[in-house]
């Protein structure tokens, strides 16, 4: 119990010791209450090198972001509050992963019991690499829906703005007394 610990905190990358015994105490605050939690996750080296984030209209990625960390030494963290630089791209840049996240939607839809997913929503990847192949495997991090960046996605309002009248046409058919259809 009196192992020392090297711990980086992923919000500011800044570094502390404690002993396994400490480590051990702070992390009781997490799982405490009726929601109380920590997720566990294998490290990934390659963390290093970046998230990859895609941002989902529906079921289609429009736009990817590859975050990567401050150039210090223990930094991992990919927040721009953290100092990680983000290098915006097009889809066409990341085929792989595009083909992958696209592929997984009926899985993320089917998980939580067939609910519509978000008209707006990301997932985050991280790197690591294939020990039989040595090619690239794309590791889920994250899906979030309620902080999605959108303010900096600006010119993809247009595309969101036309899945919105999609969704309403359709909603249309089949509820023609919801208000908005009403005359």
């Amino acid at each position: 119990m009196n192992a020392e610990l090297k711990l980086t905190e992923a919000k500011d990358n800044h570094t502390e010791t404690k002993t396994l015994q400490d480590f051990l105490e702070f992390c009781i605050q997490y799982l405490e209450g009726n929601s109380g939690m920590i997720v566990d996750m294998p490290f990934l080296k390659r963390i290093k090198e970046g998230e990859i984030r895609i941002l989902m209209l529906r079921d289609k990625v429009m736009n990817v972001v590859h975050k990567k960390p401050a150039n210090t030494k223990d930094a991992f963290s990919a927040t721009l509050f953290s100092g990680a630089k983000y290098r915006y791209d097009t889809p066409a840049k990341w085929p792989d992963l595009v083909k992958l996240a696209e592929g997984m939607v009926p899985v993320i839809r089917q998980k939580p019991g067939n609910y519509d997913i978000p008209l707006i929503w990301t997932a985050d990847f991280i790197l690591d690499t294939d020990k039989k192949t040595g090619k690239d495997n794309y590791i889920l991090g994250e899906i979030n829906a309620s902080c999605v960046g959108f303010s900096t996605h600006l010119e993809l309002s247009e595309n969101i703005a036309e899945e919105v009248l999609d969704l309403m046409d359709a909603e249309s058919v089949v509820n023609n007394k919801w208000g908005a259809f009403t005359k």
